[in-house]
């Protein structure tokens, strides 16, 4: 996981694997959202990589860390209730949580709820991200 933040951080701001990203994620924003798009991190909200698109929406990804899965979902509704206080603060419409996971199974099949109709939770493999890059 590793080289995929790694690969992640090297990007450019891009529209082309952004918008497959943020489509892949299921948004339906408007094809002018993708003319501003800044990329970073969010480490101080726990939060490794981060898109913004177009004042509108923020992605969040962020690697499982396996270990105590009741740990686990605790700190997965920790970075939603962040992303939901970060969106509501800088005026985004949307936050979407990608969790990496290489065997999330347990925390997929029952996943932790979401703060509002507004905050989004993904889980993907590095793989299938780097197919959406």
């Amino acid at each position: 996981m590793k080289k995929v933040l790694e690969r992640l951080h090297g990007l450019e701001p891009e529209r082309g694997w952004v918008r497959r990203l943020a489509r892949g994620l299921g948004c339906g924003c408007p094809e002018e959202v993708f003319s501003e798009i800044r990329i970073g991190d969010l480490a101080e909200q726990g939060i490794a990589f981060c898109v913004e698109i177009g004042g509108r929406l923020l992605i969040g990804i962020e690697p499982m860390q396996g270990g105590d899965s009741e740990q686990e979902r605790e700190r997965i509704i920790g970075l939603l209730e962040k992303g939901r206080r970060l969106r509501d603060k800088d005026g985004y419409n949307r936050f979407r949580l990608v969790m990496l996971v290489e065997d999330g199974a347990h925390i997929q099949k029952d996943p932790p709820p979401a703060p509002d109709e507004k905050v989004h939770l993904h889980f993907l493999s590095p793989q299938a991200l780097l197919e959406l890059l």
